[in-house]
């Protein structure tokens, strides 16, 4: 569902970095909408996803919070991943991602995201506190939050897709080469 969406906003062919892309599935998912694509992960999961499909993707063995990422790569794409960071990492993951990315690539988040209330939606709450008690710093945040990590890691927002029957949202942005 997440490729459905992102696929009018990508050029046919482009190569998507697939960021935390563990068993490869999305990964897949890209290449069977006619996209290149290569899963970025730590080298347990790369192997994962290489047994799965081989020379199909492209794969790049790197800890995305403590080193450069190379490459140049059209899109890029964060599933469920920002929910397990802190601000700060997140900012550091998106520093990163701006220099491996093309001037005005595309950046899809996929994740749960509240509202300004912060109440809202109740799964993402819910999964707020899931995440206050298993991981150091993770959390759902709201679009506020992420606005001012994107614009601090060199991204600017275009729009939100509510996934509802999902559960999910896809947050869109654009490497912002203005500044």
């Amino acid at each position: 569902e997440a490729v459905r969406w992102m696929t009018p906003h990508m050029a046919q062919g482009a190569h998507v970095l697939d960021v935390g892309g563990g068993h490869g599935r999305y990964a897949e998912s890209l290449l069977e909408a006619g996209f290149r694509a290569t899963v970025l992960d730590r080298p347990v999961c790369i192997e994962l996803a290489r047994e799965r499909y081989g020379d199909r993707l492209g794969y790049l063995e790197t800890d995305f919070l403590a080193e450069p990422i190379q490459g140049t790569y059209d899109a890029a794409l964060l599933s469920n991943i920002v929910h397990g960071l802190g601000p700060d990492e997140i900012v550091t993951l998106l520093k990163n991602l701006h220099g491996a990315l093309a001037p005005g690539a595309l950046l899809v988040i996929k994740d749960m995201f509240l509202d300004e209330s912060r109440v809202q939606p109740e799964a993402g709450v819910i999964f707020a506190l899931t995440m206050l008690l298993f991981t150091r710093k993770g959390n759902s945040y709201d679009l506020g939050q992420l606005d001012q990590c994107l614009a601090t890691g060199g991204f600017e927002r275009q729009a939100v897709v509510n996934v509802t029957d999902q559960r999910f949202s896809l947050l869109l942005a654009r490497r912002d080469d203005a500044g």
